[in-house]
């Protein structure tokens, strides 16, 4: 039993996450921007329309009343 751990040292660094640092950064960049992206689409507002919400569903500009 002695002799199989430090046979396995090697697979043991492997499995802690010893990797190359420019990889980690590459890995922490893409969480990051995926993070943002992710936030953005999911509490952006969708850009139609005032902030306001119509309760008739109706897209179409209101008119002033001069104009009928």
């Amino acid at each position: 039993m002695a002799r199989a751990l430090p046979s396995s040292g090697g697979a043991a660094a492997a499995a802690a996450g010893l990797v190359q640092p420019w990889l980690a950064v590459l890995g922490v960049a893409l969480l990051s921007v995926w993070a943002i992206t992710l936030a953005v689409l999911l509490c952006g507002d969708s850009g139609s329309g005032s902030s306001g919400s119509k309760s008739d569903g109706d897209d179409r500009p209101a008119l002033p009343r001069s104009a009928l």
